[in-house]
């Protein structure tokens, strides 16, 4: 039988005020799947549970569990439930970065042949 995070040997700290619900949700439970505190195989409450419990509407559960499934962490069972992945991502090394985690970079700016040339005759201005 699965160990279950819901029968109530898993609580998460408490959230900052700087960091939105969704963030603080995925970023300890993620963070608890890495450190071991959610075990593999780990089944973890329902949305609907885990809402009640931290007073957060469940489609901010439903979406952290869905970003953390979708990178590899967890896997749902319709009418099994929601369980820790066997085999994660950051254990060996083909870890994977999490949309919520990475800081949004400017992406950078490719120019056309047109305006590559501009630039170098700008630049050679001096």
């Amino acid at each position: 039988m699965p160990r279950r995070a819901e029968d109530g040997e898993f609580v998460l700290p408490a959230r900052s005020k700087q960091v939105s619900l969704q963030r603080w949700l995925y970023a300890e439970l993620r963070g608890a799947i890495l450190n071991g505190r959610l075990a593999s195989g780990t089944r973890l409450p329902s949305t609907r549970d885990l809402a009640q419990q931290y007073r957060v509407a469940r489609g901010t559960v439903t979406i952290a569990y869905d970003q953390l499934a979708a990178e590899g962490y967890l896997t749902a069972s319709m009418g099994r439930g929601t369980f820790v992945e066997q085999k994660l991502p950051e254990r060996h090394g083909q870890g994977l970065q999490s949309s919520f985690a990475v800081e949004k970079r400017p992406a950078a700016i490719r120019l056309s042949d047109f305006g590559a040339i501009g630039a170098e005759a700008v630049s050679a201005r001096g």
